[in-house]
């Protein structure tokens, strides 16, 4: 059943204040050392644009979470936004001198409450970017790459709405301690079928922190 406006403008108003889909990777190709962890973290903003009804609106995200390097080419993450989680994780399948390329998959859910712009509902996400790096040096890299995503609403009141999203990203690297990266990143994607989580496109701006031990 298709989901009615009221519904739709709702998914809207959650996605706003969500700043979802969780898009944002804050790392490069190359996966958490074996063996180690890193913790992590992020703040951003940006804009989406809903081109039905050519409005356009803030957005923001703010998240922390954790990676384990489980081998020489893949790592595990988790980490919360507000409010919601993800699982995620890094496989790098082609390393060259200063070059790697990977998968990173996620798996995200979002649960809302009800309050004067959302509904109670839960909405689902996954997505896959590949990230490519180039390591210019010990203290700086630079990332860049494509990503396809798909989402999928749930409504207490009923029904569901869903969206199909391409999207791509670019950022560095910087190495400012021993264990300490600073991650700026750009993100854009555009939905292209479907409504979720919104008829539009969205950039994202944010700077993401990862501590090694």
């Amino acid at each position: 059943m298709r989901i009615r406006s009221r519904e739709a403008a709702l998914a809207f108003a959650a996605a706003l204040s969500l700043g979802c889909p969780p898009t944002s990777l804050y790392r490069t190709a190359e996966p958490t050392p074996k063996g180690q962890w890193q913790l992590t973290g992020a703040v951003g903003a940006g804009r989406i644009r809903d081109t039905e009804q050519d409005t356009r609106l803030p957005t923001g995200q703010v998240e922390l979470g954790a990676r384990r390097g489980l081998s020489d080419d893949f790592d595990l993450g988790a980490r919360v936004f507000l409010p919601g989680l993800d699982v995620n994780a890094t496989w790098r399948f082609f390393h060259r001198g200063p070059w790697s390329i990977a998968v990173a998959p996620q798996l995200a859910f979002v649960r809302t409450i009800a309050s004067a712009t959302t509904t109670n509902s839960l909405t689902a996400f996954s997505a896959a970017t590949v990230p490519i790096t180039h390591r210019v040096s010990r203290g700086w890299a630079f990332t860049l790459g494509p990503s396809l995503g798909a989402g999928i609403y749930w409504p207490e009141t009923g029904g569901n709405a869903r969206g199909l999203w391409l999207g791509a990203l670019l950022s560095a690297e910087w190495r400012v301690g021993e264990r300490v990266w600073l991650v700026p990143e750009l993100d854009a994607y555009r939905v292209v079928a479907g409504e979720v989580p919104v008829k539009g496109n969205a950039f994202l701006f944010g700077i993401g922190i990862r501590i090694g031990f």
